[in-house]
């Protein structure tokens, strides 16, 4: 009777073998489509090649802001090297801008430069800045932050003080229909 049952589970044994084995070449092609499917994701996505090359960009450009930021923070006097830093990333950030318009990766790095001219009183450039992204990104954090610094210059220096092209009133770049800077007339009064 053991003899029996052991051949009978043998038999069963050898047949759920063959019923795995079937199984498992009929889920072969289904593995091929997985492998089909890998080839359409591995395609170049144009978003994600755009992201790269501004990550490529904005990398350098967040480490040197953070060292800024931090120098700023603890009320530690920048140096004409690091003005010069500063300058020379708002001319990045405004290239990477220029090239990239809607890249979302330009806009806390943008956002920060902005905070530093402020800190620093370069408020025209921070006014650039912060008109950069209300112009692009409204609806981002950074975007509705920027609208409170803009109204906040506004306020300070009153809503005419800066240019419809961001130039500020009295500054080089700010001239009037007669060619004077910052609204003056030919006999030096304000108009």
């Amino acid at each position: 009777m053991q003899a029996f049952f052991y051949q009978r589970l043998n038999k069963v044994t050898l047949g759920l073998a063959i019923a795995l084995m079937i199984l498992g070449l009929g889920l072969t092609p289904s593995l091929n489509l997985g492998a089909e499917a890998k080839k359409k994701a591995a395609a170049v996505d144009p978003a994600a090649t755009m992201d790269a090359e501004v990550k490529k960009v904005v990398d350098p450009i967040n480490t040197q802001l953070g060292k800024l930021m931090l120098k700023v923070e603890s009320r530690t006097l920048l140096s004409p090297a690091d003005a010069g830093q500063l300058a020379d990333i708002k001319f990045k950030l405004e290239d990477a801008y220029t090239q990239y318009p809607t890249s979302t990766l330009l806009v806390r790095p943008l956002y920060q430069a902005g905070i530093l001219f402020f800190q620093r009183e370069a408020y025209n450039d921070a006014y650039e800045l912060f008109s950069y992204l209300v112009q692009g990104f409204p609806t981002t954090p950074y975007g509705l932050k920027s609208k409170g610094q803009i109204a906040q210059l506004e306020k300070r220096f009153g809503a005419d003080y800066f240019a419809a092209d961001g130039a500020v009133s009295g500054s080089p770049d700010a001239t009037t229909a007669n060619g004077l800077p910052g609204g003056a007339s030919a006999t030096g009064a304000k108009k």
